[in-house]
């Protein structure tokens, strides 16, 4: 027997969630976000902070749960930190996704700005600007390259400088 579940989430993430399953998203452990939700249905924990920002959470996500998953496995405990982590790992999520189609795009040799780049990603999950804005999707770019060159800021180099290069060939003989 299957039940039907519904888990407050923001705008963006029903969006993303609705386009990444198809329309239907159910407790599986066969993607990520449904091995995410299995564990954090299974905790019991209970934080009265989290209370206070349920109300943020305008959506409602419907997740289809077999009945022996909710009653025996303990699938069932749907807290306000169940709901507040949950939306933050598929938030988590939606920024990794953006890293990765920023990187296939620059490493399949398409020339974009980055201003094209987001509203492209943007296209894909049908965010607007009320969703996630895009100089948010623009900070976790930059700070992605950051961490990537040892926390120093990214610098590019013109084409056809190669200063500061060398390069040592070894050979046996």
């Amino acid at each position: 027997m299957l039940l039907t579940v519904q888990i407050p989430v923001l705008p963006h993430v029903l969006k993303f969630l609705n386009k990444k399953h198809q329309g239907e998203f159910k407790l599986s452990r066969k993607h990520n976000e449904g091995k995410m939700l299995i564990h954090m249905l299974r905790n019991q924990q209970h934080d009265e902070r989290f209370d206070v920002e349920r109300e943020k959470y305008s959506q409602n996500l419907d997740v289809i749960i077999t009945l022996d998953k909710y009653k025996n496995r303990g699938c069932n405990n749907i807290t306000s930190r169940t709901i507040y982590d949950f939306n933050d790992f598929i938030d988590a999520t939606i920024k990794d996704e953006f890293l990765y189609y920023v990187e296939t795009l620059q490493e399949a040799g398409v020339k974009l700005t980055m201003d094209a780049m987001i509203d492209g990603f943007m296209g894909k999950y049908f965010f607007d600007d009320a969703d996630i804005q895009p100089q948010t999707l623009k900070q976790v770019y930059y700070r992605y390259q950051r961490n990537k060159n040892g926390n120093k800021w990214f610098k590019r180099k013109k084409s056809g400088d190669t200063s500061g290069f060398s390069a040592v060939v070894v050979t046996r003989l």
